[in-house]
């Protein structure tokens, strides 16, 4: 009989990530792995009606540290916008002034169609770079499944944002938008 192991038990994680037969018996688990505390980031907005929104406009939603563990990312709105309405859902640098550089535009959601209602759907993995797998890694290894190239936690912070990705003619009504974000915390 063989005995593995998960990360809860060994530092020494096998080649496929999830078991090994190595035991460590260093009791410290990494932050967000065991005992962590679920946190929620929620950011509301209602844009405005008769707003006109242009190609890569990009709403910034809320800020996540390159080491907070993301587990799901969640979308509300209403469906005034009028006509068919697409936006990708990605990460940005949060930048001295709210306004860094884009890491992954599309890294959550490509193309999304948010002409409808929606009602906490989870886009953490509708653009299919990320899978159920990637749920609960650090924000800096998501970006890097994405478009980065760190190999080591560049300890920044991050903007999860939604880019238009067409031209978008005056909206009906006034739109309602929420975006959670469910984590745990690097701190």
């Amino acid at each position: 009989m063989t005995d593995y192991y998960s990360e809860h038990y060994s530092a020494n994680v096998g080649s496929t990530g999830h078991f090994t037969t190595l035991l460590n018996t260093h009791k410290a688990v990494g932050v967000g792995k065991k005992h962590s505390r679920i946190r929620r980031s929620a950011a509301y907005l209602t844009v405005p009606s008769a707003q006109d929104l242009a190609d890569d406009d990009v709403i910034r939603l809320l800020d996540l540290r390159s080491n907070d563990r993301l587990y799901s990312l969640l979308f509300s709105m209403d469906g005034n916008w009028g006509a068919t309405t697409t936006f990708n859902v990605g990460l940005y640098l949060k930048g001295d002034y709210n306004n860094g550089a884009v890491v992954d535009e599309d890294l959550f959601g490509s193309a999304i169609d948010w002409s409808a209602a929606v009602t906490r759907v989870d886009y953490f993995k509708e653009a299919a770079t990320l899978d159920d797998w990637d749920r609960g890694k650090q924000v800096w290894e998501l970006a890097v499944i994405g478009a980065a190239t760190d190999t080591v936690d560049p300890e920044t912070i991050y903007t999860v944002a939604a880019t238009c990705s067409q031209n978008i003619d005056a909206t009906d009504a006034a739109v309602e938008f929420l975006c959670e974000a469910f984590y745990t915390s690097g701190d």
